[in-house]
């Protein structure tokens, strides 16, 4: 450990000396060679622990399975016989830690440890009892690190009572409680209920001065927190708690150091996803810079050959041009043995690359056995080869675009794996079996995997997921086979976030327990869900079966977008017009549907799509006429931020305003009602008579106000049978407008000729060819549509 301090005391100055001293700039390439071997070696060890674990894990499943049997025995009736066996329960796939380290096994943490004693040890503290906590990610050493002040000789000498306790996975304050107990008094408490146990507990410590170490807390909830603490008060002056913590707090200390790499022009923000994602791209001189640097570390950017690819080089981008071109160069890849990115780059749409045999990817794994990264999406394979599973150090793996059908078994030995990306692998049938055994798995990227017939048993224990982009629903029941999960895999997936999708949810009859089990409500980082139900749009579907289905499956309010596809209820549920966070709202395809709830109380929400609604009357609970008189009064709560509205619903009369859209209007085979409506909106003014204008957005700062539909660029009319003419009066505020589609309306007579000297220069009035229009011209002006318009 000295080493290491020593050669980290001078590292700073090496980076600056090796610009002109080479024997340095050789030194610094030589300890980077090491800290990779160190690395490998430390990745060997964290795989066999993570190895373990999934073992663990398996028993904990059989365990489980055992118990599912064990209940189904009472349809037999069957009688208890003699005194059945003392069973004992896993709770955690971890061994539990204990208080002993031997002194030649600790290594380094001298300041941390005398930090901890100087506050342990400290005559001028005032509480009985007082708390440190050691909070951080797991592998840290925290655990080593209370095992090392825990076995301090003053330590030892100045605590009355030394307890070690280890808390695990689940916060069980009874569990903990008999833990103490037992450490204390040598003996475990049997058969207690909470109150004698915690009259045990505050005699046990009652004016005894103690120290207490509470070893791998996974608690966030405060109250647990504030309800052991109040059984632990009655300690002597001096008294101390300690805890080692897992933080699940990093992500937000990352967030900081992004902001500011932002904020320092690191990187740029390139652009806002419909309010739901921001995407960011580096700086170019930064982007230069980086590649300046690359060029002359172990980052091998190949171009037309391998000739410059470097025997220690650790991390590798080649071109896949087509198959023949990279097995010409695999031969001279392969001398670089250390390499621990390697990433196909292609391009389908420029280059027919051909299949890539099994043969060569076997060479490829085989060679490359130190791999942390894998990018082979889009090279057409049709299978991985199960030489896969002997990549222990594998941590991403991309083989998105392929076709591949099912995945090799070997796939579950990647317990270091966290990215998984199989997008657009449209042949995919299934996922792995065991798939529970990727214990590290943090994203299972799956979308567009349209051949995916159902879900693996076990999904549910990777409780570390974060992206699980699809869930199939199986077309056969969930207890017919072993290897088919049913929605209640998501139910304890609460870290999921952005999108999820989930498919055929129409397979589910009479299953509302199974759909409440999902547990969508629990997920609150979730951006963006998509429900499909019923996509064949079969008429013959029970509606009250899918509206106990989606009554069940109410997300959390922090939802930015959702789309509901085929459902084939009457009614949509009351909880969509409580996601207030919405953003883009999209309804297709529900033939069945008759009315939504309320919808102007999504005051974000900018993108409105209801298309293909044939049975949809009206989008509000109360009367059309009361709705336009609560406009008058208080207009700014009708979608006061939509942009983007898209409606085909042919039977629907009544709905909230739009007289913020500033986008793109599309209608079709729709009333043209709630249009004249919103143009003819006026303010009510204070003296009740009307004012001449109507308020912008409320996200506008500006106390000014425009006429309704004033800021409106595309106006898109298809289908309106009742469409007879273009009146000057319904066109006189659309001053901002720069496209004006007008398709396949039967009934239209005349187009307005004045209309172009009222909207903007650049505006383009455009119908498509239909023979039973008898509109007698069309004027055309210059221009293009605005390129943020469809």
């Amino acid at each position: 450990m000295n080493t290491v301090l020593a050669i980290q005391a001078v590292l700073q100055d090496a980076e600056e000396q090796q610009v002109e001293n080479h024997q340095v700039k050789h030194w610094l390439m030589n300890l980077r060679d090491a800290v990779y071997d160190a690395d490998d070696l430390l990745s060997e060890f964290t795989t066999h622990v993570l190895q373990q674990k999934a073992m663990d894990g398996d028993k904990i499943a059989m365990r489980e399975r055992f118990n599912d049997i064990s209940n189904d025995r009472d349809q037999f009736q069957l009688k208890l016989v003699g005194c059945p066996l003392e069973t004992r329960v896993v709770t955690r796939g971890r061994d539990q830690s204990h208080s002993f380290v031997p002194d030649e096994e600790v290594i380094g943490g001298e300041k941390d440890k005398q930090a901890i004693i100087d506050l342990l040890l400290d005559f001028d503290v005032e509480d009985n009892v007082s708390f440190i906590s050691i909070v951080g990610i797991g592998g840290l050493g925290k655990t080593a690190l209370a095992q090392y002040v825990f076995n301090d000789e003053k330590v030892q000498a100045n605590f009355e009572l030394k307890i070690w306790v280890c808390v695990s996975d689940v916060f069980d304050i009874k569990t903990i409680v008999e833990m103490i107990i037992g450490s204390t008094t040598g003996r475990k408490p049997k058969n207690l209920n909470m109150d004698p146990l915690q009259n045990e507990l505050r005699r046990t410590l009652s004016q005894k001065k103690y120290l207490l170490i509470l070893d791998d807390v996974w608690n966030e909830d405060s109250e647990n927190w504030c309800n052991l603490k109040r059984l632990l008060m009655g300690g002597a002056k001096g008294s101390f708690i300690q805890s080692s913590e897992e933080s699940h707090e990093v992500e937000h200390v990352a967030n900081e150091y992004f902001m500011e790499l932002l904020w320092r022009s690191f990187f740029q923000e390139a652009k806002e996803d419909g309010g739901m994602n921001r995407r960011f791209k580096m700086h170019d001189l930064i982007h230069d810079l980086a590649a300046h640097y690359v060029s002359e570390t172990d980052c091998i950017l190949v171009d037309s050959n391998a000739k410059n690819v470097k025997e220690k080089g650790h991390h590798l981008s080649f071109p896949f041009y087509n198959i023949s071109f990279f097995e010409e160069n695999l031969s001279t890849l392969v001398k670089a043995n250390k390499i621990q990115t390697f990433i196909l780059a292609y391009n389908k749409w420029k280059y027919d690359q051909g299949t890539i045999e099994e043969s060569t990817l076997k060479k490829l794994i085989s060679t490359f056995r130190y791999l942390r990264a894998l990018d082979l999406h889009g090279l057409n394979m049709r299978m991985l080869p199960n030489t896969i599973g002997t990549l222990m150090h594998l941590k991403y793996l991309d083989l998105s675009s392929n076709d591949i059908g099912v995945l090799p078994s070997s796939i579950t030995k990647l317990v270091n794996l966290q990215t998984l990306k199989l997008c657009q692998c449209k042949k995919l049938r299934e996922l792995t079996v065991d798939i529970q055994k990727l214990v590290s798995l943090k994203h299972l990227d799956i979308d567009g995997c349209e051949n995916l017939t159902h879900m693996p048993c076990g999904l549910e224990q990777l409780t570390s997921l974060q992206t699980l982009t699809l869930f199939v629903v199986s077309k056969d029941p969930v207890s017919s086979s072993k290897h088919c999960g049913g929605l209640a895999e998501l139910n304890k997936l609460n870290d999921l976030r952005g999108k999820l999708e989930i498919k055929n949810l129409a397979r589910l009859k009479d299953a509302t327990p199974e759909f409440k089990v999902a547990n969508l409500k629990e997920k609150q980082r979730l951006s963006e869900l998509i429900l499909q139900w019923n996509l064949e749009s079969d008429d013959s579907v029970d509606a009250s079966d899918d509206e106990n289905s989606m009554d069940s499956l109410q997300p959390h309010e922090h939802l930015k977008s959702l789309k509901v596809d085929g459902y084939m209820g009457v009614r949509v549920s009351s909880w969509l017009s409580f996601l207030t966070n919405l953003v883009e709202l999209s309804i297709r395809n529900c033939k069945k549907c008759q009315y939504l709830p309320p919808l102007y109380q999504l005051s974000s929400l900018r993108e409105l799509d209801i298309w293909d609604m044939d049975g949809l009357e009206y989008m509000t609970n109360g009367d059309m006429n009361d709705e336009i008189s609560t406009s008058l009064a208080l207009p700014s709560t009708f979608f006061p931020s939509l942009e983007t509205l898209e409606l085909d619903c042919p039977r629907m009369t009544c709905m909230p305003l739009f007289p913020n859209l500033e986008r793109g209007l599309w209608l079709n085979n729709s009333s043209l009602k709630a249009l004249e409506v919103t143009i003819e909106m006026k303010m009510m003014n204070n003296t009740g008579g009307r004012a001449s204008s109507f308020p912008s957005s409320s996200s506008s700062s500006s106390s000014s106000s425009t006429p309704p539909l004033s800021k409106l660029k595309y106006l898109r009319l298809l289908k309106i049978q009742e469409l007879e003419s273009l009146l000057e009066e319904s066109f006189k505020n659309l001053t901002s407008l720069e496209r004006l589609q007008i398709w396949l309306c039967p009934n239209l007579t005349s187009l307005l000729e004045g209309m172009s000297e009222s909207s903007s220069s650049s505006c383009v009035l455009e119908e498509l060819e239909d023979d039973s229009s008898p509109v007698p011209m069309v004027k055309k002006k210059q221009g293009k549509p605005p390129d943020d318009v469809v």
